[in-house]
């Protein structure tokens, strides 16, 4: 699934790896804080735990879907422009990714 700026939630990324969904979507930078580490660092990307925030754990609670903490990728694109996007992805096994892409 992809995804444009606005959609970016924990219960939503939660949900999607629940149904082994993988995923790709693009963030304010200033929206999640690793987001925002990682446009002000030279890293162009790194693979963190995220715990859900009392309101997202609220709402999987609500739509019965699991809040334990979730693996994803963080990416810094830096643009011709010199504007940083940040995509994240549940795509975090660089290894299983090359296979895939190579078998294609």
């Amino acid at each position: 699934m992809l995804y444009d700026r606005n959609y970016a939630s924990f219960w939503l990324f939660s949900l999607l790896l629940n149904k082994k969904v993988d995923f790709c979507a693009r963030l304010k930078v200033g929206s999640w804080k690793v987001a925002k580490e990682l446009s002000n660092s030279p890293a162009k990307e790194v693979i963190r735990e995220i715990p859900p925030s009392k309101a997202s754990a609220k709402k999987c609670k609500e739509l019965g879907i699991s809040s334990t903490s979730i693996k994803l990728r963080f990416i810094c694109i830096e643009l011709n422009t010199g504007e940083k996007e940040i995509l994240i992805t549940s795509l975090t096994d660089k290894k299983n990714i090359l296979i895939n892409l190579n078998s294609i």
